[in-house]
């Protein structure tokens, strides 16, 4: 199930909701920092983790680290993680649609590589592998993934929405 533009910020929110009934959800970027949109991941998270931490809420995890695999791994690894724990993992996409759209998908539905922009598809990451039908990817559709360090404007306009959603999700909780 791959939802575009409106429909993402719906399922963020029942996302979210469930995860406050007896669950936890956190929030993980990824991304090449030196390859233009393919750091939207990192950007966003990044933003969160300045403005909240690293737990804004009981049930809320803003995991800012540099390796997404090490911090899953570490994440699951950990004894109060929970397989019904949440993960949202934002990161540029891959899926020939128009720059800036924004996609909401439960990796457990994707077909593998399907909007991967990574040399390794997120599906195969064993510490994802094991928990993958509560493992989301938010993401946005790269403009470039060249050789830089800044976002395309539409890139950066939809990082500024998920931005917005998620602080107001964690602030009315």
């Amino acid at each position: 199930m791959v939802l575009i533009q409106d429909n993402w910020a719906h399922e963020l929110d029942s996302c979210f909701h469930a995860a406050g009934n007896h669950k936890h959800i956190t929030f993980m970027g990824t991304g090449n920092p030196i390859k233009s949109d393919d750091s939207v991941g990192l950007h966003i998270i990044s933003k969160l983790h300045d403005k909240y931490g690293t737990a804004p809420r009981k049930f809320v995890k803003i995991a800012h680290a540099k390796s997404l695999e090490a911090s899953l791994a570490r994440l699951t690894r950990n004894s109060r993680a929970d397989v019904t724990d949440l993960f949202v993992i934002f990161d540029a996409i891959e899926s020939n649609i128009p720059p800036g759209s924004i996609l909401f998908a439960n990796l457990a539905t994707t077909e593998y590589g399907f909007f991967a922009t990574h040399n390794v598809p997120l599906k195969l990451i064993p510490s994802i592998a094991n928990n993958i039908e509560n493992v989301f990817v938010l993401g946005i559709q790269t403009e470039t993934i060249g050789i830089g360090e800044e976002l395309s404007a539409c890139v950066r306009n939809s990082a500024e929405l998920i931005i917005d959603k998620v602080s107001n999700l964690i602030e009315a909780a």
